[in-house]
């Protein structure tokens, strides 16, 4: 079962939520020698069909000063770097590692929704091929809170910043070694109603806040301490102290997938520790 929600997973960036007696998604920062500001957690991608902004969700970025992601996703040329990283430069092959019948399947996955086959991607690492399987889940029809937010953004004129290089992130995924990742793939195929299922718990859960449902669901399925480590805690480590810096100089709006967020290595309790006050918003 664990191998199963492997690809869910860290496509979800592990929303591996803290246990909370409220729902919310947002929460408000308050302290010392900063800017008040707001920490929300996304989700990637889900069907456009239950994507929305919520109301106090576009209060908050309207009050705030900058906006604070993973990824400066209005950098020029974001998307040639990503794939810069995005290949296995040892000379191996998806065709050599993936079974036949797993290839197979993918392939006409990736034809079905991208008219490129596999062999165009034979030697992308897996986890980018996941990126695109994903549509078979949820359709091609997909919403996102950081495309969203960057056009918000962009429209107001409002300064954008990246707490990651393209290659700190892609190197956090990397820590996932290769094997695994062709195991989440085979895995996928063959439980395609289990992963569409377990995606779909996901995004109700997502939709309505339900924070403590999240927490339960992903981590009975965390398959190791090493990926929350790589994905999550290490990277929250590295993101408190920047992100302190840049509240000291203006109000932020910080958009980070929701698996940052909670948990005793979370955004939220790292930044209590340093005493900083965080307060769920509950308003619509």
């Amino acid at each position: 079962m664990k191998n199963t929600v492997r690809l869910t997973s860290i496509l979800l960036c592990l929303l591996s939520l803290s246990a909370s007696s409220q729902n919310s998604l947002l929460w408000k920062i308050e302290g010392k020698n900063i800017e008040t500001s707001y920490l929300f957690g996304t989700i990637h991608v889900m069907p456009a069909a239950q994507f929305e902004i919520k109301e106090k969700v576009v209060t908050a970025f309207e009050n705030s000063d900058q906006l604070v992601m993973e990824l400066d996703m209005s950098k020029p040329g974001m998307q040639l770097e990503l794939m810069q990283y995005a290949m296995m430069n040892d000379g191996s092959k998806l065709s050599e590692m993936l079974s036949p019948s797993a290839f197979h399947v993918i392939d006409s996955m990736m034809v079905a929704s991208s008219g490129m086959g596999l062999m165009v991607m034979n030697n992308m690492k897996p986890f980018i091929i996941s990126s695109f399987l994903l549509n078979a889940v949820i359709g091609n029809d997909v919403g996102s809170y950081e495309m969203s937010l960057t056009e918000m953004a962009l429209k107001d004129s409002i300064p954008i910043f990246g707490l990651e290089s393209v290659a700190e992130q892609m190197a956090a995924f990397d820590s996932i070694p290769i094997a695994q990742q062709i195991e989440g793939l085979e895995t996928f195929v063959d439980d395609m109603d289990e992963q569409s299922q377990m995606y779909a718990d996901m995004v109700a859960m997502y939709v309505a806040e339900d924070v403590n449902g999240l927490y339960e669901l992903i981590s009975e399925e965390m398959d190791s301490d090493t990926e929350g480590e790589f994905l999550l805690q290490r990277r929250n480590e590295n993101w408190v102290p920047i992100l302190v810096d840049e509240m000291s100089k203006s109000s932020a709006f910080i958009a980070v997938g929701a698996g940052h967020l909670g948990g005793e290595n979370g955004l939220i309790e790292l930044f209590r520790e340093r005493g900083y006050t965080l307060s769920p918003v509950l308003t619509p």
